[in-house]
């Protein structure tokens, strides 16, 4: 519908403009008629681009058009339209201004000169970890993939090393491995500490002597220790018991998770 804005009164002829009203006496037929004319059309430039996260004009476009073009003041409806694979609609600029998406429209009030940017990410995970682990997927790394899929993500600290957590997307979680569901740009990061020291306690009666011989050592967790049992002559090796554990080999390896004592027995 188009506007209208009251231009003049003609009254028998004669013409009142300047007011919104007319005065006059009803004492004989009168010929009484209000003029109007189109109000103006408020126009302002509205500017339509689109972007990936580094600035570069690619993963999609919008609609109704792209570039710039002069239209009527008031509500106008914009839409993103993601056209690459792995690219997804993350959010908006409006004039500069970050602005959350909902669903792939924005209504923008256009009051004056506009500039509207709809920003698209890839569905990738960004995999990073100290230097005291790795990760798997490896990092560094970016790993594209289709939305909605589901990937675990595991870590793997160096000796002496114990993982501690993940932070994606500056979340942090301590499980390992890690189910993720991509359903946005995913930063991976993966932290380690330093592990705590075990011990393994060696010992055993007379009759032999075990290599390492008697005493406390300390390792890292997760390393493995052969210790091996040597009767003396006239001596047999009977056993190793082994945290409550017993093997009937003189030789064993064990694989430290915790303090552990060995007791080499022999007859």
């Amino acid at each position: 519908m188009t506007d209208l804005i009251l231009d003049h009164f003609t009254l028998n002829g004669q013409t009142y403009a300047g007011s919104n009203t007319i005065q006059f006496t009803m004492d004989a037929a009168k010929d009484l008629a209000a003029v109007y004319h189109e109000a103006p059309t408020v126009k302002h430039n509205l500017t339509l681009s689109y972007a990936d996260q580094y600035g570069n004009p690619v993963g999609g476009t919008v609609s109704p058009f792209t570039g710039t073009q002069s239209v009527p003041e008031g509500p106008y409806a914009v839409k993103a339209i993601p056209t690459a694979p792995y690219y997804y609609l993350d959010y908006w600029l409006v004039n500069g201004l970050r602005v959350e998406k909902s669903g792939d429209s924005i209504t923008v009030n256009v009051t004056a000169d506009t500039t509207v940017v709809a920003k698209f990410n890839q569905y990738v995970i960004h995999m990073a970890s100290d230097a005291q682990g790795t990760t798997n997927p490896a990092s560094p790394g970016d790993y594209l993939y289709n939305p909605g899929t589901s990937v675990n993500i595991s870590a793997t600290p160096k000796a002496g090393y114990a993982f501690d957590h993940w932070i994606v997307n500056d979340i942090a979680y301590t499980s390992d491995p890690l189910l993720l569901v991509v359903n946005e740009k995913k930063w991976v990061h993966a932290y380690y500490r330093a592990a705590p020291k075990v011990t393994l306690a060696i010992d055993h009666n007379s009759g032999g002597h075990t290599n390492p011989g008697r005493g406390t050592y300390t390792y890292n967790p997760g390393t493995s220790v052969t210790v091996r049992a040597s009767p003396n002559s006239g001596h047999t090796f009977k056993s190793w018991k082994v945290d409550g554990k017993y093997y009937y080999t003189p030789s064993i390896t064990i694989i430290l998770a915790a303090n552990t004592g060995a007791y080499a027995t022999f007859s």
